[in-house]
């Protein structure tokens, strides 16, 4: 994983809570000093959401958080775009469940998604 910084991991932390934002500013470790920019339709509760989480950040359960959502990303990725890994999982389904559909695709990249959360990989 590239270096994660302190307003990327806040940035990650807020989206992934649905606060509508454009970014945050961490200038230093101090939290006083950050600032986040709200989309217009940001509401007053959101952006009250926003700020108790500010005021809890934890940045090792952050940076977690973010390497997990990073990794499965990457994932499902391999799943949609790699030629090598659809071609593989097309041909277990033809092997063990002919014929082959679509939504038969769609259920084996969902079950192998959720194998991948429940028993992540990690780098080598």
């Amino acid at each position: 994983m590239h270096d994660l910084t302190i307003a990327t991991l806040c940035d990650a932390m807020l989206r992934r809570a649905g606060i509508p934002i454009t970014g945050v500013s961490c200038p230093t470790e101090d939290v006083g000093t950050w600032s986040v920019e709200f989309l217009d339709d940001a509401t007053d509760g959101q952006q009250a959401t926003a700020a108790t989480l500010i005021a809890g950040f934890d940045e090792d359960v952050e940076r977690e958080a973010t390497e997990a959502e990073q990794h499965l990303a990457m994932v499902t990725k391999a799943l949609d775009e790699d030629c090598l890994v659809s071609a593989v999982v097309w041909t277990l389904i033809d092997h063990y469940d002919t014929p082959v559909t679509v939504d038969k695709y769609t259920t084996l990249r969902a079950e192998i998604i959720e194998a991948y959360q429940t028993h992540p990989w990690t780098e080598s």
